[in-house]
């Protein structure tokens, strides 16, 4: 498989209107900046996470918040990858202005097994994402699946303002 592979468009103005509310802490939940060395610049507010990296949908705190759009969002994605399958992890993650997560490898089954879909709610022509030797800007709205399986990937955000991308973890039944 390609590093980056696009799969079209998602509406992302219900998740910028979540997005808004002031009772989502982006400095809560600190495990993955604690644990991954790599994502200590990052924030992230998790909707489905299990800490132990299993394969199996833990529901957070946020999840019924979040709920109705990542229901719309496994629905679209059983369409357009043409398989029964299902979400088993989504986590919001914010890259601050002028931070970056620098170059690593990521280790697990669970970061391996399942297919990695980035979803950019808000973003700018400053942010790069990069798989070995491939680097791309993702844009606003836009479907990704990224395989850094074994790969060193980085993201850098020089711009002005935070990017903030859905990522969920599709795993096939």
């Amino acid at each position: 498989m390609r590093n980056f592979r696009n799969y079209g468009l998602y509406d992302v103005t219900n998740l910028k209107i979540i997005l808004e509310n002031e009772f989502l802490d982006w400095n809560e939940f600190d495990f993955r900046q604690a644990k991954f060395d790599v994502h200590r610049e990052t924030k992230t507010i998790p909707i489905l996470f299990d800490k132990s990296f299993e394969i199996k949908k833990t529901e957070t705190k946020n999840y019924e918040v979040f709920a109705e759009e990542i229901e719309k969002i496994e629905t679209h994605l059983k369409n357009i990858l043409e398989e029964d399958g299902y979400i088993f992890r989504a986590i919001l993650v914010n890259l601050p202005s002028k931070k970056e997560i620098r170059p690593h490898k990521d280790r697990g089954e669970s970061l391996r097994v399942p297919r990695r879909i980035h979803i950019p709610i808000i973003t700018n022509s400053e942010c790069s994402f990069s798989v070995g030797e491939t680097t791309k800007n993702l844009k606003e709205g836009e479907i990704w699946e990224i395989d850094n399986s074994g790969q060193k990937h980085s993201v850098s955000n020089m711009g002005d303002e935070d990017r903030i991308h859905l990522i969920v973890d599709w795993v096939k039944n």
